[in-house]
């Protein structure tokens, strides 16, 4: 499937996904789990790819302290390959 907006994908973001895949997968001893639980992840960024602005700015009080908001996640799809 072509997407309008392509994703980018920081390295540190991409290290995070291997070692969640790594721990669901060995220490949790459920390979099984971790490769949904990457496929889940996968659909999430097609999702934002496909309706950018599905995100909304967050009005949790907890993360408007971040230097995020939901919507960058979006923002970011102008770039690079899933």
């Amino acid at each position: 499937m072509e997407y309008k907006y392509k994703l980018n994908i920081y390295p540190m973001a991409l290290l995070d996904m291997e070692q969640i895949y790594r721990y669901i997968a060995v220490e949790l001893c459920n390979p099984t789990a971790a490769t949904k639980q990457m496929q889940d992840i996968k659909k999430a960024f097609e999702n934002i790819c496909t309706f950018p602005e599905s995100c909304p700015l967050t009005n949790n009080e907890q993360l408007k302290d971040l230097t995020f908001k939901m919507q960058d996640i979006a923002c970011v799809c102008h770039t690079a390959v899933i």
